[in-house]
Formats: C-alpha cells, structure tokens, sequence
C-alpha cells in the first residue's frame, strides 16, 4: 500500500528525506495553534493515517504494574474500520511485544495471520480489532511505560523503514506538543497551579536567560528559576542567579545554538543531547517565554541516561553475537571479543586469559596505546590479594591503583611496571574452579560505572560460553578422529589381520591428527632378551637400524620406556644425554622430538611401546598425551588378543596331536589286550588292572525275539572296580539307569548289532558319576568291550579357553559398539527432538492447500511454508554448531519450559507448574529435563488427539519429578503398535541417569507419563 505523500519518479534518499521533511513541516503548522492536548493527539493520529493510507491510529495512555497495564485512548482517528476500545488490556497483544515496548524500543507488525512469534490467542487479538499490521512506538519516562502512539492497516503490510521513521518522528513530536499543551495548559489556569504542577511534574524544568557577547553571539545561559526535581535530574544545586559556565565550565556549543534558535525564532524545540558535564543524556523541550524580544526560555527536561546505556547495552551485545556465532576458533573469539571490549570502553588495553596450573596463558589482546598483555603469566606475581579476589569469582575494580587502599605497594609496583593505573577484571569460577578472566586496563585513573561493569560481567560469560563451544567442537572432531582409527584397528584385529595390519590405522589417525607433522610407530620385543622390533611405521631402514633395540635403564626412548613402564618424553634428541650414543639415528632420519609410551594392559606387564616422532623439537600438549594414552590403550587390546589367539591356537594343535596319538594308542592296546585274553585270562586282567582308564566287558541280554533288553558285567579291571564296585554278573540298566538317559545304552546295542565302533564324549551325571567322560566302544563276541577316561579336567581347561576368548571378544566388541551408539544415539535425538518439530510445522501448513483456495490465501501459506524451511535450515545447522538451546542456556528451565508450552499451545490448552527451580542445575541435567519434557510434549501434540494437557516439573533436593498428563486417546501399546524412536529415546536417556519412567495409558482415558531421576550427591 502506497503513502499520500507527494511520490517522485524514483525515490531516493534524498526524496524520501525531502517528503518527511515536508510533512513534517504540515504537521508542526498543524499541531502549532492547537492548545488542547486531547485534540493534538486526534489531529496528529488523522495526518499520520491519512499520508500513510493506513486504516487508523490512537495515541493512549498506559495504566497499572508491568503484565496489567491498561490503555486508555487519549486521542484517535479511524478512517476505515472499528475504534479500539476507550480503556483495553494490553497484555493479550503478547507479553514479549509489551516488554519490547516497555524496553523503550519501536514494535514492527507485519502481518499477524503469519507471525510466527505470535501465539494463537496474540493473533486471535490482533485480528480481532482489525490490526493485522501495526507500528507501535511507546514513551518510557524514568523505567514506566506511560503512553504508546500506534498507527494500524486493516491489512498485511511490509512496512518500510521510511514509514518506521516517520511514525517515530511523529511519536516524539506528538508526545511533545501533547506535553506542551499539558504544560501550557495548566500554566494558564492560574499562578497557583501553575506552580504546583512546576513543582510536581516527574520532569526537570528550569527558566533560563539567553547571554550574548558584543557580536550577539549565544556565549552562556543565567538560570532564572528551577523546580526541585531540576537538582536530582542533573546533580546541580544552588543554580538560581548563576550562569552554567559558572556551574559547569563550559557546556557544548550545541546546547547553546539550540536554545539561541528557540529565543530568536519563537519555534518549540524536542531534542536528545549529551551534557558532559553532568555525565548524563537529556530529552529536552524548550520554548520561549514571553514575547518575540524575550530571550528567556522554558526548558522541560528528562533524564534519559539510562535509557541510552539500555540502547548501547543491547546494540553492544547483538554486535557481539552477531560477531561470534560463526567463529570456530577460540583464539579468534577471544580477539575479536577484547577489540569490540576495548573500543566500547574507549580502554587502552583488554585482554581475556585462561589460568593453567599457578599460570594465566593470554591467546588474545587488545591495546589501544598500549601494546596487548599475551603470553604465559605467574598469576601469584600479581599479588596474593588480587589472586584471592579473582578465585571469588566477584568483579575486581580499581579506579586508581595509586589511591586504592585494596592494592599493596608490591602489587602497585607489579600493576604500575605494566603500564595501567585503572582496571575492571572480571574472572569466571565454573564449579567452584577459577578457569578464565576479561579484564581491560586504562592508562590514566578512571572512574568504572556500573553500566560500564555490567558491560563486562556480560561480555565475560559470552567470551567464555563460546570459546568453550569451540574448544567443545573442535574436541568432538577430534574424538571422531579418534574413534574412527580404533574402529579400523579393531575391525582389522577381529577380521583376522596381522598385528601390523590391525595397528596401522592407529599410526595413520597419529599422523592425521598432528596435520603430518609426526610420523608413529609401534614396538614389541619378540622374545625376552630379543630387544625392540618394529611392529608398523617407519621406513624400513629405520627398522632395520632399529632391530633388536636394547632395552634397560641406559637407553633412550622406547628402551627405558619398555624398562620403567612409564612415558618418556625427550623434547630435543640432540640435548638429551641417552641419545649421545644413539644420535646418528634421529640424524639420519630426520627426527628431533620422540616420545614413547608403555602399551599395557591394566596393572599387567609392558607388552610393547608407541613412539610419536616430530622434525623439530617440541613437547607434548594434554590433547596429544591423551590421544597417546587413548592409543596405546587400544593398542594392548589388540595385542592382547593377537597373543592369545596364537597361544589358543598352539593349544588347539596340540589338543588334536593328543587326541589323535591317544586313539592310536587305545585301539592297539585293545588288539593287544584281546589277544592276551584269549592266551591267558589272568594276565590279561593283570594288564587290564595296570592301565587307569576304566575297561570293561559286557555280555548282550536279549529276549525270545532277539532283541538286546539290557547288558550283563562279565569283566572290569580295577579302575573300574573302584568306580562301580563289584558289579560282575549284575545288568547295567538295573544298576546305571542313567545309561539309557544319555543314549549310552542306544550306542553298546549298535555297536553289539553293526560291529561299528564308537568314540564319544558325555556329560554323565548320575548315579555315583558327576563329569566329563570320553568312551570307546568295540564289539566283542555279542557284546561290547568299552575304555572310558574321565576328562572332566580337560573339559575346564577348554572351557577356560572358551571364555577368555569370548571375554576378549566381547570387550573389543563392547569399545566398539558402545563409541559408536551412543554418538548415533546423540545425533538422533538432536534432529528428532529439532528439525522434527519444524518439519511438523511444514506438514501442518502443507496441508492447508486446498485446490481452487484464494491466491491471497495460497501466497500466504507458501510464505509461511517458506519461513518455516528456512527454520528447518537455521535448524540443521544449530544442530552441527550448538547443541544447546539458547533460552534455556540464557534464562534456564523455567523460562525455557514457559516458552515451550506457549509455542506448543495450538488446539491444546497446556497447563503447567514448576517449583523448585530457585538455583541452576548443572548444565547436563538442564539439558536433559528440557529435552525429555519437549519430546513428552510433542508426542502429546502430534499424537494424543488431546485438548488439554498438564506438565509438572518439581526439583527436591534429591530426586526430579517429570509428569504430563492429557486427556487424549492413550497409547495402544499392542505388538502391532510399539512404541517409536521418542518414548524410546527417553527411556534410553533416563536409564543412563539411573532414573525411570512409568507410563499410565487406558484406552480413551488419556496418558500419564512420570519419569523420575535421582540427583546425584553434591560434595
């Protein structure tokens, strides 16, 4: 929709700067003779709405407490379209845009059928007085937010930043001649009132005198009268009958031509300005007293410093954000956080450092006449007091270290010798640990406001979030890195591959993560007294000029490392006195540094060493021990299993060796023993006695058919005889039932039957027998002859094998899976818990389009389609940045959960109750609550068929207590209908925090889901 104002072929910023300037200039002729402030405000509204072509406009006064404030209309004008109410709430209009308006700053509706910060009931409250579109722009005098001028389209409407402008420039104009006209108004009435309301008005007011010098140029102003509220808005008592250069000094030449153009020209002036002298920004409004030849002038002022430094405030910090959310680097964030510090400041100096051990390490400066503090610092040389001070976590100021009975004259020396004489610092204590400090410096003494500290407490805590978002990241990446080369090792290692196959992608993800800056290697010793071997890495000449490297106390590297158990780090090989002998290695191939480490097993011996090797000298930083120690860790896994696979396998062959001599043996002796038998009975059952293994012979029982029914004892030796007793003549079924239960029985008849012998092994428990047993059985005659060993021992030997193999097994098994799921995990409940909200938004507008519908309509749904996929994309990438989400990082779970019910609250009525949440959770815990009550939530959304719900979060000091309850239709919890990857993911998260979760769910009664979580004991 186009304005009325005059329109030039093609507008510029010039033209659009000459149209308002027009109109302007109308709108202060208009306003100028009018006198009555109700009618100032209906004539400002009809001029406004009529060069805009919008539907209507009201200026209102604003009653009652912050959240019930109630509008009063003071003037309006309707050109098409209802009047809004004499008297409305405001608060159904959005309590976020009415704190913006409170705030002081301009509130900008577009269109309300698609606003997505607006709820269902905001938009029902827009649409209802016919405003889809509105400019509010509100006065806030001393923090209250006593009036609002809002101009209204009956329709959506893009407004322009020139419409922005203009309606502000209105606003203030409006406010102004309003107030005149009160002001004007009342002075009318009477002396007496006049001077009551002079004395009684929130607002400073004073009547001045023009001076001028011999060439009538404005040079100081005389105070001729003030109220009392003139000495509490500017600090200046006892002004009456003295000039401000007296008072002040001097005061900026802008004042002074301001106030010179008012007392010439008669015209009313409202402006912003800053008074240096006071240290304060003031809204004035002047206007002449008296005649055209009066030089006095009537000044109604306000103080609105502290509105500025709201506005500085918050651009500084929306400038920072914007400067740091793409940053990955912490040094970088740190950079760019001092710079934006120092120069909104105007310090000399910033700096943020983080303390390690009894250091402070500073990355990052800024200086500005000075040059920037970077470099490693022993924090104790600044002083013991300052140090103690800083482990407080509280703010550290001082104004002027020469005057500051805080400092000593040893930290004043220390803090002098850098060059500052004022500083704000401000450390960070995170669990009761002091990690990082922002402080900035100023070369000459300086008074620190407390606008000026905040500033600083603010940007501290920012710098530190996203410095430890990056250091968080790029952490991830390199644990990815990490997981990724053991993965390989040990898939290689249950694939079968060599041991030098397995290691080699744990030597590759070494070189990798050093950006191929070092080169790895791993050792072993083959045998005791064999020295050192290259397993894998290095050329090999390097092996071959490494073989059969000693090992003992005298030598270096992986030599004393095999012989200590312990790291042994030589940063420079050519300084280190072990080498000496050895120095024509690393020379030849080219190495400096070479660090070694012990591969072991848990309190088990030096199974072998890893050494990292680097071109120049250089010592190792925490993240490269660590990857060493990860490393060296997965190494003895896979060693260990190497070595007992070989070990297994030598057992195994010589098993089969045993196994195989031992038959051979059996069945010659069985051929030797039947002959002895046949040549001498007695010698025979001397040669049977002599052998340990139990021999007997059995006789077939059979009935009238044929059949064998059982088998009679007709000869045991004496293994047996100790075994069974005297059993001779006895029948076997009669005295061993367990014979026929374990098939024994089934075997001596096919043997008696088919003269096929039998070998087999049983675990024979009953009667008098409980183990393993390994019989061969013969035909004899009709009837069997069998050999039986007890190789129960044998049997635990193998089932000890059995197990520690499978042991193994499972814990490479168990490293490898559980890195592996519990990162998919993670990821999936990102995006389901993310983007599946949004894409459920999508859904919802999609299926809106209905053919033939109006293409008004259409082009609205596709907009909104559109803002939701660029959600969906912003979305995505907060899932690969920033894994927190920033209302509950910035305002925590009670406004995080508020805002989530008001968001979800579309059909459904949520009910919601918190307690318990007077102190912040650690930030696991937080995250975990959030997420666990927004995928509840969503499931009662997208799934219920719900109208209402109810969620109840309560903390006590040792348990957290989830409950949402709706009155949908339930959870069909049938096999056909199980639960999906949400109630899945909860539990899952829930059992890691050794909690529950109990889910109550009749059909069509509605679902009650309570999760509980015990929280862990604070020290």
């Amino acid at each position: 929709m186009k304005n009325n104002l005059p329109q030039p072929h093609v507008i510029t910023p010039v033209a659009e700067a000459l149209q308002k300037q027009i109109f302007l200039l109308e709108f202060s002729d208009a306003l100028r003779p009018l006198a009555n402030p109700a009618e100032i405000a209906k004539i400002a509204c009809k001029m406004l709405v009529e060069a805009l072509c919008a539907s209507k406009a009201e200026y209102t006064l604003n009653q009652g407490e912050p959240g019930e404030e109630i509008g009063e209309v003071w003037g309006e004008y309707v050109k098409t379209g209802s009047s809004m109410p004499k008297r409305f709430l405001l608060a159904p209009f959005g309590e976020n845009n009415i704190a913006l308006l409170r705030s002081g700053s301009t509130y900008v509706l577009t269109n309300a059928h698609t606003d997505a910060g607006l709820t269902p009931k905001q938009r029902a409250a827009f649409i209802a007085v016919e405003s889809p579109s509105v400019i509010s722009v509100p006065l806030v005098k001393d923090g209250r937010f006593v009036a609002t001028f809002t101009i209204h389209d009956n329709k959506p409407r893009g407004w322009t930043s020139w419409e922005i402008s203009l309606v502000e420039e209105v606003a203030e104009r409006t406010w102004a001649a309003v107030e005149k006209g009160i002001v004007e108004d009342n002075l009318r009435k009477s002396k007496d009132k006049y001077r009551t309301l002079f004395e009684s008005i929130d607002e400073g007011f004073c009547i001045i005198e023009m001076l001028y010098d011999e060439n009538g140029v404005a040079v100081d102003y005389l105070f001729i009268e003030v109220n009392h509220v003139f000495e509490k808005q500017t600090g200046l008592r006892n002004v009456v009958g003295q000039t401000v250069n007296q008072l002040t000094g001097g005061i900026e030449r802008y004042w002074l031509d301001d106030y010179d153009q008012v007392a010439r020209t008669g015209k009313p002036l409202r402006k912003e300005n800053y008074h240096k002298a006071t240290n304060r920004w003031y809204l004035a409004y002047a206007a002449r007293v008296g005649d055209e030849d009066s030089r006095q002038i009537a000044v109604v002022f306000d103080d609105i410093t502290g509105r500025k430094q709201q506005e500085q405030y918050h651009a500084y910090l929306l400038k920072l954000s914007d400067a740091l959310r793409d940053v990955a680097d912490p040094n970088k964030i740190q950079a760019i956080a001092t710079r934006l510090l120092g120069e909104e400041l105007g310090a000399n100096q910033a700096h943020y450092s983080e303390t390690m051990g009894d250091f402070v390490v500073i990355n990052q400066g800024w200086g500005n006449l000075l040059q920037p503090m970077i470099g490693k610092f022993k924090y104790m040389d600044f002083g013991k007091m300052l140090v103690d001070g800083y482990r407080t976590g509280k703010l550290q100021v001082s104004h002027n270290i020469n005057t500051d009975p805080n400092i000593t004259d040893d930290e004043r020396a220390v803090i002098a010798n850098a060059g500052f004489n004022a500083y704000m610092a401000m450390p960070l204590v995170k669990n009761g640990v002091w990690v990082s400090t922002l402080a900035v410096h100023n070369i000459k003494p300086r008074r620190w406001k407390q606008h000026e500290m905040n500033l600083l407490k603010e940007t501290a805590e920012r710098t530190w979030a996203a410095v430890e978002r990056a250091k968080a990241i790029d952490s991830l990446h390199v644990s990815e890195r990490w997981l990724k080369g053991q993965q390989m090792a040990f898939s290689a290692a249950m694939n079968g591959e060599p041991l030098s196959a397995s290691l080699q992608p744990l030597v590759d993800t070494i070189i990798q993560h050093t950006h191929n800056k070092a080169r790895a290697a791993f050792y072993m010793e083959p045998q005791k007294g064999a020295g050192l071997h290259l397993i894998t890495g290095m050329t090999s000449a390097y092996a071959d000029d490494m073989s059969g490297f000693k090992i003992g106390r005298d030598m270096p590297a992986c030599g004393l490392a095999m012989h200590t158990g312990k790291p042994v780090i030589t940063a420079d090989v050519e300084e280190d006195l072990l080498w000496k002998p050895f120095i024509q290695i690393p020379r030849k191939h080219e190495f400096r540094a070479c660090w070694s480490f012990p591969i072991r097993t848990t309190d088990g011996p030096v199974m072998g060493t890893l050494a990292i090797y680097f071109a120049e000298p250089r010592t190792p930083t925490p993240s490269e021990l660590e990857m060493a120690e990860v490393f060296a860790h997965a190494a003895s896994i896979i060693i260990s299993r190497d070595t007992e696979l070989k070990e297994r396998s030598q057992a195994e062959a010589a098993l089969r060796k045993n196994e195989a001599d031992y038959r051979k043996r059996l069945e010659a002796e069985v051929r030797e023993r039947t002959i002895e038998l046949n040549l001498n009975q007695e010698l025979l059952q001397a040669t049977l006695n002599s052998n340990p293994e139990m021999i007997q012979v059995f006789k077939a029982l059979r009935n009238e058919q044929g059949e064998i029914i059982d088998f009679v004892w007709i000869l045991n030796n004496h293994a047996a005889e100790q075994a069974y007793g005297d059993v001779i003549g006895k029948r076997l079924l009669q005295n061993n039932p367990g014979v026929e239960t374990e098939g024994i029985f089934e075997n001596f008849v096919k043997v008696t039957e088919t003269g096929i012998p039998q070998q087999y092994e049983k675990h024979y428990v009953h009667e008098q027998f409980d183990g393993w047993f390994y019989q061969s059985v013969v035909k004899l005659d009709d009837g069997v002859a069998t050999n039986t060993a007890n190789i129960t021992g044998l049997k635990k030997a193998e089932e000890k094998l059995r197990k520690l193999e499978a042991e193994q097994q499972q814990e490479v098994f168990r490293v490898s899976l559980n890195t592996v799921e519990e990162e998919r995990r993670r990821i999936a409940e990102s995006i389901h818990n993310g983007l599946g909200q949004v894409l459920y938004g999508i859904k919802i507008s999609l299926a809106g389009l209905i053919k033939d519908m109006p293409w008004a309509d259409f082009e609205e749904t596709k907009n909104y389609t559109n803002h939701l996929l660029t959600d969906v994309i912003q979305e995505s990438r907060r899932i690969s940045h920033e894994l927190m989400p920033a209302t509950l990082e910035e305002f925590g779970l009670k406004t995080a959960i508020a805002d989530m019910c008001r968001q979800l609250e579309d059909g459904i009525h949520f009910r919601y109750k918190l307690t318990g949440l007077e102190h912040r959770l650690e930030k696991y815990l937080e995250l975990a609550i959030y997420r666990t009550m927004q995928e509840l939530l969503m499931n009662v959304v997208k799934h219920s068929g719900a109208t209402h719900a109810y969620t109840e979060l309560k903390i006590s000091p040792t348990q957290i207590l989830i409950k949402v309850k709706d009155n949908g239709r339930g959870i069909n919890d049938t096999p056909k209908h199980k639960p999906g990857i949400g109630l899945a993911s909860i539990r899952s998260k829930i059992k890691l925090l050794n909690g529950r979760v109990e889910i109550t769910s009749p059909p069509n009664e509605g679902t009650q889901v309570e999760v509980t979580i015990p929280l862990p004991d604070k020290d």
